[in-house]
Order: C-alpha cells, then sequence, then structure tokens
C-alpha cells in the first residue's frame, strides 16, 4: 500500500531535477549546455552513491527506516532548493535529491521479491513499472507548470510539499509493526 505515494515522493524530486535543471542552470545562472549535463550527472551521482549505500542500510536498519530516510533526505532537499542562490549549491542538492531518491525506491523491488510468491514476481516488477511512470507523469507537468507559471522558488515548495505529503502517507501506510524483511544476501 505504502508503494504508490513512495513512488510519488520520488517523483517529486525526479521531476524537479528533469524538468528544471535547464532552466535554473541556463536561465537563472546563466551557463552553458555543459554546465547542465554536469547538474544532471550531479542527479545521477547522488543516485549511485545512494544505491551503493543500500544494502548496508538495509542490513543495519532495514527496509522501512532506509525508504523513510530516503523520503526525508528527498523532502528536505526540495524545500532546501528555496534557498539555492548559486551553481555549486545547486550541484550539491541535486546529490542530496539523488541519494534521497535511490534510498527510497531501491529497496521497493527487494519487498516485492520477498513478499510475494515466485510465480506473482514478473507481474509485479511490471506493475512496479507502471506505478513509477504513472507518477512521474503527474510529477513532470507539476514541475513545468509551477516553474514556467511562478518562479523555481515556487516549484520546489510546490514539489516538496508533495513529497512531504506522499512520504508522511507512506509511513503512515506501513506501519512499524509490519514484518521485517531479511536483507537480501550478496
Amino acid at each position: 500500500r505504502g508503494l504508490l505515494p513512495l513512488h510519488l515522493a520520488a517523483a517529486a524530486a525526479t521531476a524537479m531535477v528533469m524538468v528544471n535543471t535547464v532552466v535554473l542552470v541556463q536561465g537563472r545562472f546563466g551557463l552553458d549546455g555543459r554546465a547542465t549535463a554536469i547538474a544532471l550527472a550531479a542527479f545521477g551521482l547522488g543516485t549511485g552513491l545512494g544505491a551503493i549505500a543500500v544494502p548496508a542500510l538495509l542490513a543495519r536498519a532495514g527496509e522501512r527506516p532506509t525508504i523513510l530516510a530516503g523520503c526525508a533526505l528527498l523532502t528536505a532537499g526540495l524545500f532546501a532548493g528555496l534557498g539555492i542562490d548559486g551553481y555549486g549549491a545547486l550541484l550539491g542538492l541535486w546529490v542530496v535529491l539523488g541519494a534521497g531518491t535511490a534510498l527510497a525506491l531501491t529497496p521497493a523491488p527487494v519487498l516485492l521479491r520477498r513478499m510475494a510468491p515466485l510465480d506473482q514476481h514478473g507481474v509485479l516488477y511490471a506493475a512496479l513499472f507502471a506505478l513509477a511512470n504513472l507518477t512521474l507523469l503527474a510529477a513532470y507537468p507539476l514541475a513545468g507548470w509551477l516553474d514556467a507559471e511562478t518562479t523555481p522558488a515556487h516549484a520546489f515548495a510546490g514539489l516538496g510539499a508533495c513529497a512531504a505529503l506522499a512520504s508522511l502517507v507512506t509511513a503512515l501506510t506501513w506501519p512499524p509493526s509490519a514484518p521485517r524483511v531479511p536483507a537480501p544476501r550478496p
């Protein structure tokens, strides 16, 4: 039940990066396409670092704390975007958003694999992929509309509010007393 709001929280961060990086880097900071590519790479770097950290976090803390920490990190990162004042700060923020997104989403397939019968895995992974794309389909236009019709600050605030609400719903629909799924073996 918590996967829909979880994916919506991650989609809010991903949409802010994918839709508004060009606007921020080239429009606000007056930089070129190379600087835009570097900013997008910073998000990718954060995603990679977050994904690398997931197995250790799963072994130490479990799925729920890891996923909720990712949600908190990406939500805080979106709100931190309200204070972005330069390109260097944007690069750091994109790393944080990437890490939060990876921490939030990477354990989801592990949960599905462990909680569903083997003959259901293909259907569940396809549904998870469709769910991820559905949330992005909602978040991308929202990110673009907020930035185009208002300001980047409003886009950060609006997407931060979406991520916060989605993170809260994720936490509420996945109670702490839910059974802990063992960490995957390497």
